[in-house]
Order: structure tokens, then C-alpha cells, then sequence
């Protein structure tokens, strides 16, 4: 049998939900199973929010650096570019974002 695809929820909606639970924790006021219950529908939500926000990060680019003409050349955002090639000190000021001047 073909396990149903959850619908697509916004990010705030998870994000409220996720919020929700870790209050209820907070009180202290939950018996055990109640308590275990909430936490394993927080990891939920928080796996959730996650992969919502993996999915942004597929379409965002970053400015990685300008050509010879001055045109900014950009790059999937990621971790593994940001380990890589940090942007650096001579790119910002020529891209004018160096705030010491």
C-alpha cells in the first residue's frame, strides 16, 4: 500500500507548532506519556521546519565574487561553498560592502 504524501505546510505554521510543543514541555505540567507524546510531535515539527528550510536554501544564491566587468557572479547557496571559498576582503570593498572605510 502507497504511503499518502503529507500535505506541504507553510514554514511559520511548522514553525508555530514546533513553538507550541516545546511550551507544553516547558511547564512541566505533562505526565510521562502525555510529555513523550508532545516531544515526538516537536521532533516532527522540527524535522519539518528543517527540511522546509533545506529546501529554501536550494534556491537561494550567494554572491560569490565579481567578474573583471564588475558583474556579480553567484553560486547555489550552501555549507560546503561557505567552507570552500569565503568572500573576501578585497571582493566586499569592490562590491562596496566593506564597512571599514
Amino acid at each position: 500500500m502507497a504511503k499518502k504524501k503529507k500535505p506541504e505546510i507553510p514554514f511559520e505554521e511548522a514553525l508555530a507548532e514546533l513553538e507550541k510543543y516545546v511550551e507544553q514541555l516547558e511547564t512541566g505540567e505533562l505526565g510521562l506519556d502525555k510529555a513523550l507524546d508532545t516531544y515526538e510531535e516537536g521532533v516532527k515539527a522540527l524535522r519539518e521546519c528543517q527540511r522546509i528550510l533545506a529546501e529554501a536554501e536550494k534556491r537561494i544564491e550567494v554572491l560569490t565574487r565579481l567578474d573583471e566587468e564588475g558583474t556579480p557572479v553567484t553560486e547555489p547557496f550552501g555549507r560546503e561553498l561557505r567552507a570552500e571559498r569565503p568572500f573576501d576582503r578585497a571582493e566586499a570593498t569592490q562590491a562596496g560592502l566593506d564597512e571599514e572605510e
